[in-house]
């Protein structure tokens, strides 16, 4: 049963408006400029594996200087030689960041290497098991 006091034709009218609006806007996010990682300096917490080390391989794929991470050294220097050779400027650190002195040497040594951080991933967790206190 239709609704006597919707028209047909202005409801068919805003339909097609609506999907044109939303064709524009799908061809406008697509033409969006992207940010352009060539040579910006990039420092990921827990860039050693998992998600951390998926965005340090795109980023270096995309030319940026690569710092990492982690607090377990060997995994830090093997995802280090990994991004190293997929062509990768790389800076391989070892960093547990709920200590704020490693944390603060972590971020001077990115700065010493490169004069600076142009963007943070803060990818880093903490996960602490056992029964839940009350």
């Amino acid at each position: 049963m239709r609704n006597p006091r919707i028209d047909p034709r202005r409801a068919a009218l805003g339909a097609l408006a609506a999907g044109a609006g939303a064709l524009a806007l799908r061809y406008a996010v697509r033409r969006a400029r992207r940010f352009d990682f060539q040579g910006g300096r990039v420092l990921i917490t827990g860039g050693s594996r998992g998600l951390g080390l998926l965005m340090a391989r795109r980023l270096v794929a995309d030319g940026a200087l690569v710092a990492i991470c982690a607090p377990d050294a060997g995994e830090v220097r093997r995802a280090e030689r990994e991004l190293r050779r997929r062509g990768g400027t790389v800076l391989g650190l070892t960093c547990d960041i709920r200590d704020a002195d490693q944390l603060a040497a972590t971020i001077e040594a990115v700065r010493a290497a490169w004069g600076g951080i142009d963007v943070l991933v803060n990818n880093a967790a903490s996960c602490r098991w056992g029964p839940a206190k009350r």
